[in-house]
């Protein structure tokens, strides 16, 4: 008798990875969205043979043995325009140059419209003309559909491939993979929050283009152009087919703001279990926040090579392969010393998971009922009533 299998018994034991997708050699798994738009893996019983191969691939429920990293460091790179295109030290962007040169590809979330919206999903590039489609932070899930599947073909073709990605993503490709001895391939996992869903993400684009009246083209999470820290922008095409971009704070963005707050996020975000400095990757990066207080002396302000306003990355090292690209990246880049401590002071997600934000619920519960319009018009009325109710306090004449 076939067994049944059964892959998660609750929503925040599945990341979404689908890494249990790629493994079944029947395609008897799809990716089905939830009401919020979340994905989870659904079998089609009839075509299921009971063969546990996407359990065994599964890397999310089972306990992290990642070791902690070799080395910390905090990172820029010299050339100017790969930086300026670079969410903070441009880290990746130096990676993937150097394996693409080497004929080699390399695999990450890209924005690309389709079907009349901007769709996150993940791709693989070939040439550094195409590298400008991976770069930069991607505040929402991507989907991965089968790009682990082409990720073990392209290194059965004894390619090299750099793999970027969240760390359940990372992990899932492990998972799917079945062991970490691959010599050709160089993963790299993000210092992740947590990720919202691609059509919560959609209908806020959505919303913008009303606003704009116009086509959005492409949405950047970090815009550079005022400088290092939390601005977005909107890049789109106007009513008379002018480009046009438009800077956005993330406290003026709605879905910025619900992302930073911890609200949005999908069940599992809450327990990951790669929130902590043992990571999956070969690599982790991300910004290094507060290295104005860890590193002074390094700043262009104290006399040293660093420009805080043009990005600063972190870098854990966590593999020899993490240790041999390191030593490459060192060519290119202003680089310093640095401890794990350092770097997880003000990178949270290091320490633990996100917590859920108090507004949670009732914004996924707008967002089901009404969509993401009713969530935009939620947050500026809840903004209003926190700027009312600050102003109030502050005429309450103080207790001396």
């Amino acid at each position: 008798m076939k067994k049944e299998i059964i892959l998660f018994d609750r929503k925040e034991d599945c990341c979404g990875c689908a890494a249990c997708a790629n493994a079944c050699p029947r395609r008897a798994i799809k990716m089905e969205k939830d009401e919020y738009g979340f994905r989870y893996p659904v079998i089609a019983k009839e075509q299921c043979i009971g063969c546990g191969l996407c359990q065994k691939a599964c890397s999310f429920g089972k306990e992290n043995t990642y070791s902690s990293p070799l080395a910390a460091y905090g990172l820029q790179a010299k050339d100017e325009s790969l930086l300026a295109r670079s969410a903070s030290g441009g880290v990746f962007a130096m990676l993937a140059e150097a394996i693409l040169a080497e004929g080699g590809v390399a695999v990450g979330c890209a924005l690309e419209r389709e079907e009349d919206t901007l769709r996150p999903h993940h791709i693989v590039i070939e040439t550094a003309d195409e590298l400008y489609k991976l770069q930069g932070s991607k505040y929402v899930q991507s989907e991965t559909g089968y790009i682990y599947n082409k990720v073990r073909k392209i290194l059965s073709d004894g390619r090299r491939v750099l793999f970027s990605g969240t760390p359940c993503q990372v992990a899932g490709l492990y998972g799917f993979l079945g062991e970490k001895k691959h010599p050709n391939l160089l993963t790299v996992d993000l210092i992740c929050h947590g990720t919202p869903s691609a059509d919560m993400f959609s209908g806020y684009i959505s919303v913008w283009e009303k606003k704009l009246k116009g086509k959005v083209l492409d949405f950047k999470f970090r815009d550079k152009s005022e400088g290092w820290g939390l601005n977005g922008s909107v890049i789109y095409e106007d009513a008379f087919g002018k480009m046009q971009k438009k800077v956005i704070s993330s406290y003026r963005s709605s879905y910025y703001h619900l992302f930073l707050a911890q609200e949005t996020y999908r069940d599992s975000c809450y327990r990951c279990p790669y929130a902590s400095l043992s990571r999956p990757g070969d690599l982790t990066i991300g910004d290094f926040w507060g290295i104005e207080k860890q590193h002074p002396e390094i700043l262009s302000q104290k006399g040293g090579a660093f420009v805080k306003e043009k990005g600063i990355s972190c870098v854990l090292v966590n593999s020899e392969k993490g240790k041999a690209a390191m030593e490459m990246l060192a060519r290119r880049a202003n680089v310093t010393v640095s401890k794990a401590e350092a770097v997880a002071a003000e990178n949270k997600q290091l320490n633990q998971p996100s917590v859920p934000g108090k507004n949670r619920d009732k914004i996924l519960s707008i967002y089901r009922k009404h969509g993401y319009e009713a969530v935009e018009k939620w947050f500026f009325r809840y903004q209003m009533r926190r700027k009312i109710k600050k102003k109030l306090l502050s005429l309450v004449p103080k207790k001396h």
